[in-house]
């Protein structure tokens, strides 16, 4: 009599054509479907990895979708699969192959994401990656070390790998943002229109007044000043470094709606610093409700020597922009002009554009109850020590013609 032994098991012969034409498929169909897994695995990673706007699941869910794990899925069935191929090299010959085509596969899109707007290289990416990839042949070397059955081996990690696939799938469809803003059709006004323009001399220094008025539109959205932290000058305001603040009297949705719906926004600052050391960064002018992403519109603000620009372009993203050697000597009135239009935000100094960063997507991401605050953050711990002279926003993108004949037309304070 015949004998044979299980072609599940690892090293198994079976003896006999029958034993080989009955028992060899079911472990060939089982290896068919984890290279289909390992396929919609990578197809899900470069997905996510293109798309602009990336999901944001329930935390139960959401790291089925991080690069960790995706990484430790794709190198251990792509690790099983090898083995099945392989067989006959050394374990570790097969575990490094996998390893290193996670690793490479990382890299590559990361350098293609160069390439999208929008989306930028961090280090957490590749070193979550590179765990993963860990992780993963460390996972299936001990399966097939400890487990000498293969087909429940592929059995069981082809469930495991299908139900994690389709619930990351599910979050990612099922959890795409939507844009905040909820802007009535009736409140906007002409782009070519200063949407708001303060001017900040033109506060009483003698007076107990406490508001700069908007004079840029007839809507009332006045900035009303603290009453501590900062000091009224003939010129401007000063502000100390301290708590003091300038904030719209509700919020600031009147310009915010404006600026969505124009899908670009300028700011004009006419501002001097006090000191070379700020930073924070401290805040010339902000539309935000504090510092965390998802709370942060626009900023412009002060870092050392170097201006920091950061709009919101996700829902909770906030690119950031940070221009060297603009502040470069106090008691000095500066002519700074940041925009946003067309996927890129740019900084002017003194009538000339010094900087742009491509960073794709749109407004539509701003959310519109938050405040307009001048010389701190709202949360009161990002306090310019400087002086405000004049403030102006439009909703439209400024020329080279614009950028010159705005810093040539000084404000009165400053003798323009």
């Amino acid at each position: 009599m015949s004998s044979s032994t299980d072609p599940g098991a690892v090293g198994g012969k079976p003896t006999g054509s029958g034993a080989s034409s009955t028992r060899r498929v079911p472990t060939r169909r089982l290896s068919q479907l984890v290279a289909l897994l390992l396929g919609a695995w990578i197809a899900l990673l470069l997905y996510l990895a293109v798309i602009e706007l990336q999901p944001i699941p329930p935390d139960a869910v959401s790291w089925l979708t991080n690069h960790l794990w995706g990484a430790l899925m794709v190198a251990m069935l792509a690790h099983l699969l090898l083995e099945r191929w392989l067989g006959r090299r050394p374990l570790w010959h097969t575990a490094l192959i996998a390893w290193g085509g996670v690793i490479l596969g990382g890299l590559l899109i990361e350098a293609a994401q160069l390439f999208l707007p929008g989306r930028g290289q961090q280090l957490s990416d590749l070193t979550q990656n590179f765990a993963g990839a860990c992780y993963g042949v460390m996972a299936s070397s001990a399966l097939v070390t400890w487990v000498r059955n293969r087909r429940l081996i592929l059995a069981g990690t082809s469930v495991f790998a299908l139900v994690g696939l389709l619930v990351a799938w599910w979050s990612v469809f099922a959890y795409q943002p939507t844009p905040p803003s909820t802007c009535p059709d009736d409140l906007f006004v002409p782009a070519d229109d200063e949407l708001a323009h303060f001017d900040f001399g033109g506060v009483d220094p003698t007076g107990n007044a406490d508001r700069v008025p908007n004079t840029g539109t007839d809507t009332d959205t006045d900035l009303i000043l603290t009453r501590g932290g900062v000091r009224k000058l003939d010129n401007g305001v000063q502000f100390l470094g301290l708590e003091g603040i300038a904030r719209s009297e509700t919020s600031a949705g009147f310009l915010l709606c404006n600026i969505i719906q124009a899908g670009v926004v300028s700011v004009e600052v006419w501002a001097s610093t006090d000191a070379l050391d700020q930073g924070g960064p401290t805040r010339l002018v902000s539309f935000s409700d504090g510092i965390s992403p998802e709370d942060i519109n626009f900023h412009l603000g002060q870092e050392g020597t170097q201006a920091s620009v950061r709009f919101r372009n996700g829902p909770n993203s906030v690119q950031s922009m940070l221009v060297d050697d603009v502040f470069t000597e106090t008691d000095r009135p500066y002519h700074l002009v940041t925009w946003w239009d067309d996927g890129t935000m740019h900084l002017a100094v003194d009538g000339v554009e010094v900087a742009s960063e491509e960073v794709g997507r749109n407004l539509d991401w701003w959310a519109d109850w938050f405040d307009m605050v001048v010389g701190n953050e709202s949360t009161l711990n990002r306090a310019f020590d400087g002086t405000m002279f004049e403030l102006t926003i439009r909703t439209a993108a400024p020329t080279e013609a614009d950028l010159t004949a705005w810093h040539t037309d000084r404000p009165t304070s400053l003798g323009g």
